[in-house]
């Protein structure tokens, strides 16, 4: 069983329905069936699932509908050979080069093309450190913080 954080769009699993910022439990691990909408926030011990094969997949999330105009809009592309490409962690592109500080503390941070935030993480412990995507200019105070 997986714990993640949905980062962009909606998901529907189990005949409910999870929007931006909510935190999912499934036993399917989301990361990689839907690169860039979820971060995987904790592993349940024991209840870990196996591989998923392409006919055990999720239902695929309803698209929401435009405020606007009332027409159905696509989310986020759900293939992920449309997806950009980015590492497979699920959290995005790793940028922690870009941040000396956070390199010689062991944290990694990254850039989420799908919510266009940023992630810390411990890659030790694979800890999302910030409650919700931070903005670039908000990188380095977090670490300040953090790492007082």
């Amino acid at each position: 069983m997986f714990r993640f954080k949905l980062i962009g769009g909606s998901y529907v699993e189990d005949e409910k329905s999870y929007s931006r910022g909510a935190e999912v439990l499934s036993r399917h691990n989301l990361v990689k069936l839907f690169p860039n909408k979820f971060v995987l926030l904790e592993t349940l011990p024991d209840l870990v699932e196996e591989e998923v094969d392409e006919f055990d997949r999720p239902p695929i999330p309803t698209p929401k509908k435009n405020k606007v105009q009332g027409a159905a809009v696509p989310e986020a592309p759900l293939d992920p050979s449309s997806a950009e490409e980015e590492p497979s962690t699920g959290y995005g592109q790793d940028v922690s080069a870009d941040y000396p500080k956070a390199l010689s503390n062991g944290l990694n941070v990254f850039r989420n093309t799908a919510d266009k935030g940023y992630y810390i993480v411990n890659p030790e412990t694979n800890e999302v450190l910030n409650v919700k995507a931070i903005r670039k200019s908000e990188i380095q105070p977090f670490l300040d913080e953090y790492l007082e």
